[in-house]
């Protein structure tokens, strides 16, 4: 059985009350994994 793991690099944060255009933080977000189990 092979395991995946989904990432996205296209998210942003923000700090609560920020006044700055440029984003506080880049970060990945792991959005699923999954377990497939294949003959292929």
């Amino acid at each position: 059985m092979k395991k995946y793991i989904f990432l996205t690099f296209e998210w942003i944060t923000y700090q609560p009350n920020s006044e700055s255009i440029e984003s506080d933080v880049e970060n990945v977000q792991m959005l699923w994994t999954i377990n497939w189990n294949s003959k292929e």
